[in-house]
């Protein structure tokens, strides 16, 4: 578990690189430890194979939080811890890709955007109120609910603050 010093959490950052996406699917889901918060700090989202392509996609992106059951098919990320002098380790659970998505419970769509595969995309909200937050053993899914027109080769990048419960 990641442990608050000094009013700050540990932040984390989880990646994959060149992963070929040609279906819908959860492209990060997350789960807070039960004794840690998780605020999302940034996402964000490039694709490798498609420069220049005239029939460039426009691709939805939601943000998706509440799900209580997790998805498959894509795999486990260990986060990495961004401050050099800690090892502590994430207490959350990354998975990446997960072609069938997360579902049950009460999901509540938190951002509904488009991604023009040509420019990337990237949330990266400027102020802390504006940060979407997990509470304990909440579950956020970062989802392509739309099918690319051709395989697309992408790298995203998910960084994530972990905040332990005061006295943890």
């Amino acid at each position: 578990m990641a442990v608050q010093r000094d009013g700050v959490g540990q932040i984390f950052v989880a990646t994959f690189t060149s992963i070929d996406i040609s279906a819908a699917q959860d492209l990060f889901e997350i789960v807070a430890p039960s004794n840690s918060r998780i605020v999302i700090r940034e996402f964000e989202i490039g694709q490798q194979s498609d420069a220049g392509d005239g029939l460039a996609d426009m691709l939805g992106l939601l943000f998706v939080k509440g799900h209580s059951v997790t998805g498959s098919g894509g795999a486990t990320i260990t986060p990495v811890n961004l401050a050099p002098w800690s090892d502590l380790a994430a207490g959350a659970t990354v998975k990446r890709n997960n072609t069938t998505i997360a579902s049950g419970g009460t999901a509540l769509t938190l951002r509904a955007t488009a991604w023009n595969v040509m420019g990337g995309y990237r949330y990266y909200p400027g102020f802390r109120n504006e940060r979407i937050t997990l509470n304990y053993s909440e579950r956020l899914a970062i989802r392509l609910p739309d099918v690319p027109t051709s395989t697309i080769t992408c790298n995203a990048t998910l960084v994530f603050e972990e905040i332990a419960a005061m006295g943890g």
